[in-house]
């Protein structure tokens, strides 16, 4: 590891079992980690396992000396897909690149820092406790990956990619609530040495089908750096004078039919009956 990991880190649960199997972590050189607590040959700290799930810092994966990676300032989204072990079974890790300690940098100003950043999704088809059993981790780079930018993903190679407009950057961490995944981004608008006026850039709140890189775009008010979107459940009390009360599921941040970074909706999207339960909680 040879770069900062200034993002929070994402425990996961695998099986179920109230024990956390493994983490992952992702840099500001484009790298994503995976770390397995409980590996075959035990699971005291000497025999954790550190795995490098992916590097697209640049295209060619690790990148040249001196040339600037994309940069991860957020944890990486992911989700489960089938049961742990199972053929065919995934973990989709999902994170948005781009330097947000430098907002106003954009490759638009023809400056050397240019770097087209993007939305990954990565597959981790080793939904076991030990990443290098029976072989080990295929580090996943750009030409494994489709790019679904312009064309709907065919579910083919390790994930896909979505290329951000020019200049535009990831600014907060993504979240998936009922099918979707929602994250936020900020075009900068190139500088102009005649004007005095501020300007905060483009913000878009992306609402995005994880398993097709479909998207729906909103483009926020006001422009400046969305917050990271949250969702919940809010119970709210019938007006009929009955006492009881409905719970409905929303989401703050997640664009759709508000243009405030902030805003909040009801979560109406529908989702396939077969899932499964990931938590719970016992009064």
């Amino acid at each position: 590891m040879n770069w900062a990991i200034p993002a929070d880190i994402n425990f996961l649960d695998r099986d179920n079992d109230g024990i956390t199997d493994r983490l992952y972590a992702a840099d500001v050189g484009g790298n994503v980690w995976r770390v397995d607590f409980e590996p075959t040959a035990g699971n005291t700290p000497d025999n954790w396992q550190v795995s490098k799930l992916a590097a697209v810092g640049c295209s060619a994966g690790t990148c040249a000396t001196g040339t600037t990676p994309r940069k991860f300032f957020f944890p990486p989204n992911v989700l489960s897909v089938g049961p742990s072990g199972d053929s065919g079974s995934y973990d989709l890790v999902m994170l948005g690149a781009g330097d947000r300690e430098h907002p106003l940098l954009s490759n638009a100003t023809g400056s050397s820092y240019g770097v087209t950043n993007r939305f990954y999704a990565l597959k981790d088809p080793k939904t076991g406790k030990d990443a290098k059993s029976p072989a080990a981790t295929t580090v996943i780079t750009e030409s494994a990956l489709f790019d679904a930018t312009a064309t709907p993903y065919d579910k083919s190679l390790s994930g896909f990619y979505r290329t951000f407009a020019t200049g535009e950057k990831a600014v907060n961490a993504s979240i998936t609530a009922k099918g979707r995944t929602y994250y936020g981004t900020n075009q900068p608008v190139v500088p102009n040495g005649q004007s005095c006026q501020a300007n905060l850039g483009t913000a878009r709140g992306y609402s995005l089908d994880p398993f097709t890189g479909t998207i729906r775009v909103t483009t926020y008010d006001g422009g400046g750096l969305p917050p990271s979107a949250i969702t919940g459940i809010v119970t709210i009390e019938k007006n009929d004078g009955s006492g009881e009360s409905i719970k409905e599921e929303f989401c703050m941040g997640c664009g759709g039919s508000t243009t405030s970074a902030i805003g909040g909706e009801k979560l109406v999207n529908t989702v396939p009956k077969n899932v499964r339960r990931t938590y719970w909680y016992k009064k």
